[in-house]
């Protein structure tokens, strides 16, 4: 029984030890957005900026060049990631990116431009 215990007790720090690493590597990659936070729950990453409204761009922005950019120098900040949710202010409002890393690594293969928007417009629902 104690045995038991034990591993259950070092699984729980494991994991809040990476999803501290998690969420230290997205406030870093997403530094030029100022965000207001970045919390990883499971297989949810959730970003808030401080805006009121999140539109289009501004996702997409911090989606290619911010979060996407910062598996290039940190690879493995998105491990277990499965969506990426951004929003705003209240975290009422903004869009969820399907496909966590391995989208990511699409990403940062595709040549810049209309059809990296459309990848990830694609992978997305609003929130």
């Amino acid at each position: 029984m104690l045995k038991r215990f034990t591993l259950a007790v070092l699984f729980c720090l494991a994991a809040a030890a990476a999803s501290a690493e998690t969420r230290d590597g997205l406030m870093k990659a997403l530094e030029m957005w100022a965000p207001i936070d970045a919390r990883v729950a499971g297989e949810r990453a959730e970003i808030v900026l401080p805006q009121n409204r999140v539109t289009d761009r501004m996702y997409i922005s911090v989606i290619t060049a911010g979060v996407c950019m910062g598996q290039i120098t940190r690879p493995h900040v998105l491990d277990g990631v499965a969506e990426i949710a951004v929003l705003n202010k209240h975290a009422r409002q903004g869009y969820v990116l399907e496909g966590g890393k391995d989208l990511c690594k699409r990403l940062n293969g595709a040549p810049i431009g209309k059809s990296k928007d459309l990848m990830v417009l694609g992978s997305t629902h609003l929130h």
